[in-house]
């Protein structure tokens, strides 16, 4: 699976979360499986970024740390925004374990 795969396969775990009620604890039960299978997906698609990073770090001609991180960066951008998607999922994942919990709690 590729990034752009994955990353549509998360907007569709959204949009499922975005038109259901809060009470059908098996849909949000799905979504947030749904969720885990990508998330885990994009940590290993991150791996091969980080990689790449690394590569271009190293092949960097900067002489500062700071100087080649940023290099690098930008030599792999992909990188820095997956890891603020994983950030953005993860927080929705624990918004959703919030719900079914309150779901549970209120039975």
């Amino acid at each position: 699976m590729n990034l752009e795969e994955v990353l549509q396969n998360l907007r569709k775990c959204v949009d499922r979360y975005a038109n259901i009620s809060l009470f059908e604890v098996n849909e949000l039960s799905e979504i947030l499986r749904d969720l885990g299978v990508n998330v885990s997906y994009l940590t290993e698609i991150r791996k091969e970024y980080y990689n790449d990073f690394q590569i271009a770090y190293k092949r960097s001609l900067e002489n500062s740390h700071a100087a080649k991180e940023r290099e690098a960066m930008q030599v792999v951008p992909e990188l820095d925004y997956i890891r603020k998607v994983l950030k953005n999922y993860s927080d929705l994942k624990a918004e959703i374990r919030t719900q079914i919990s309150l779901h549970k709690n209120n039975e």
